[in-house]
């Protein structure tokens, strides 16, 4: 497999200072690093962008804190790599960040196993440490550098016995590696199937294979795993690699809705409002779209903001409507931003403000939403809160009547009779 980056960094947000200097230190050492500061730009897809570097990194720095054992983001990324070394060499390179071995063993005994780099050590010696992996010892790990380093220390005893290791070294670690990896399978059998599922359907290392991707998300769905509940519940409501099946669409998602997981949330609650093999109930759709936005779905933010402006399956409230499109309009959710746009210029539930209005049309209009692009054709076509340009009124017309839109196609009509 082709390797973009060197190392891919996987941290809490909360170290992220300390990482930032790593990261830094280890491109001035010509590593090409995969660090979401260097790497996204505005408009990437979080997730898209992070199984793309995970895919694309010949190694994985996993920074670990007590802050990295609090958050789901960071861990999935190391199941990913965990699943890599299954089929691969040493994937995983641990750096320890403000932690003890007790700590980390409480947490995972495969990673307190593994010697690792620490940062009370100075972050020059973690990244000499990194690097010497990267460039000069690609067959080995951050292990045998510690250990390589510790035998210049002792006597010239200790050397003796350090180059009787040395002779079987390979064959100690591969056996080690082989049992920790299998005893990782058994305790989190259904973690490793679920994250094969996502590099299957997505085509992530390997051939996109959507119906191999359905076989792993079962696998792990029925040993009670709440993310391959809902991405087989997926599957089925969309008919991606299984036969579409809203009643096993429904029946997956709940399961994994129950477990908290934001995304079933959101879909179940789409299902209840259109009665989608339940019974039709907007205020269940409302109730399922507030607890996925609680955990910051950007979706369920947007759908919960306009179920507020309609009044359905709640109690209709224009200022609850805006404050929950905001949150997602600057999240970048495109119908959240148009929404956002028509309470500015109608003033509903928020002071009217055209300035604001045509600003958050035109970040709509720039993802290339129909409407949004109308809405700029008649701002710029009267001349209203921007300077009147016929030209630039033509230009957002026209990308809107190429997407058949029949308000645009009948005003182009018209202003080129007019010339």
């Amino acid at each position: 497999m082709e390797h973009e980056w060197d190392v891919f960094i996987s941290h809490a947000s909360e170290d992220k200072e300390t990482v930032n200097e790593l990261a830094k230190m280890l491109v001035k050492m010509g590593i090409k690093v995969w660090f979401d500061k260097f790497t996204l730009r505005l408009g990437d897809s979080l997730r898209d962008s992070i199984d793309y570097g995970l895919s694309k990194s010949r190694y994985g720095v996993v920074v670990i804190s007590k802050n990295f054992f609090e958050k789901e983001w960071p861990k999935k990324e190391l199941n990913g790599f965990i699943a890599r070394e299954i089929c691969e060499k040493k994937v995983v390179l641990p750096v320890w960040h403000d932690i003890s071995q007790e700590e980390v063993l409480n947490f995972s005994p495969i990673l307190a196993d593994k010697l690792a780099a620490k940062t009370s050590d100075g972050l020059n010696e973690v990244a000499n440490q990194i690097t010497l992996v990267v460039n000069n010892w690609k067959d080995t790990n951050v292990t045998d550098i510690i250990l390589a380093q510790e035998a210049k220390e002792t006597s010239k005893n200790e050397s003796k016995k350090y180059v009787v290791f040395q002779k079987y070294k390979t064959q100690i670690i591969l056996v080690i590696i082989s049992f920790l990896l299998l005893y990782y399978i058994i305790i989190n059998i259904s973690g490793v199937q679920n994250h094969l599922g996502v590099m299957y359907a997505n085509g992530i290392g390997v051939v996109k294979n959507e119906i191999k991707a359905v076989e792993w998300y079962r696998k792990a769905a029925e040993q009670g795993n709440a993310e391959a509940q809902s991405n087989l519940g997926f599957m089925y409501a969309s008919g991606r690699g299984v036969a579409k099946d809203d009643a096993k669409a429904v029946e997956w998602l709940l399961k994994a809705a129950e477990q908290g997981v934001a995304a079933a949330q959101y879909n179940l609650g789409m299902m209840y409002e259109d009665g989608i093999s339940v019974s039709k109930d907007a205020f269940q759709a409302v109730e399922w779209y507030r607890k996925a936005a609680q955990q910051g779905h950007v979706q369920a933010l947007y759908s919960l903001g306009r179920m507020y402006e309609s009044g359905k399956g709640v109690a209709q409230d224009q200022v609850q409507a805006v404050k929950l499109l905001s949150k997602a309009a600057e999240r970048g959710d495109v119908y959240a931003q148009f929404s956002l746009g028509g309470h500015y210029y109608s003033g509903k539930g928020i002071d009217k403000d055209k300035a604001k209005a045509f600003g958050w049309y035109s970040k709509a209009a720039e993802q290339g939403y129909v409407g949004a692009e109308v809405r700029l054709g008649i701002f710029y076509e009267s001349g209203d809160v921007v300077q009147k340009d016929i030209a630039k009124a033509v230009e957002w017309y026209r990308k809107a009547a190429e997407q058949g839109d029949g308000y645009a196609q009948g005003r182009l009509f018209q202003i080129e009779n007019e010339r």
